[in-house]
């Protein structure tokens, strides 16, 4: 004897299997609305204007560009004037130290001619003193050959002299000997004579 398929247990399949269709259907029907806003969003002109302005133009390439140019063209103006001082300030060094070569060459050289010219003093002093003892000599001698001779002959002697070489003739005499030829002079000459001596003990 063969089962029946109970009417409630087909019933409950029928049931449940109309339900999953339903739910399949919603889930399909769900998904299709969802991404078909998404498309729509994705595709509209709000957002494709927003595209378009977010994308470079190439107004705005030749832009950025020109500043780079401009940028790079300043640099390199700057470089070539930092080059340009180094190299006047290398120059002027140069300079400095052709003139610092210069100053102490001339320093050398003066200092030659300043040692030559205290040789050369030393010469000229030791000249003028040998030339002054050799004239002391002289007039001592000469002083000795006046005291040796007669007042009257000598005093007229001392007067054709110039006053000053017989003020020193008569500096260098015997004080007594000196006086007799004095009264000998000419008074004219021996005023003369008088102003040497005061001269010379001064």
């Amino acid at each position: 004897m063969s089962r029946r398929p109970n009417k409630g247990m087909l019933t409950v399949r029928l049931i449940v299997g109309l339900l999953c269709a339903k739910v399949l259907l919603l889930v399909w029907i769900g998904l299709g609305h969802w991404r078909q806003p998404w498309r729509s969003w994705v595709g509209s002109p709000a957002v494709a204007e927003a595209q378009e302005a977010d994308r470079p133009t190439e107004s705005d390439q030749t832009r950025r560009l020109a500043r780079d140019e401009f940028l790079i063209s300043v640099q390199e103006r700057r470089f070539q004037q930092i080059r340009e001082r180094e190299k006047a300030a290398e120059v002027a060094a140069g300079k400095a130290k052709e003139e610092q070569d210069r100053l102490e060459q001339v320093k050398g050289d003066l200092g030659g001619l300043l040692e030559q010219i205290k040789e050369l003093q030393a010469k000229v002093d030791k000249a003028l003193k040998e030339k002054e003892e050799e004239n002391q000599a002289k007039i001592k001698r000469l002083a000795k050959v006046y005291e040796e001779t007669p007042a009257e002959k000598a005093g007229p002697m001392l007067s054709r002299l110039s006053p000053k070489m017989a003020a020193e003739i008569l500096v260098l005499m015997n004080p007594r000997k000196a006086g007799k030829i004095w009264g000998q002079v000419d008074p004219a000459k021996g005023e003369l004579i008088s102003k040497e001596l005061i001269k010379l003990k001064e």
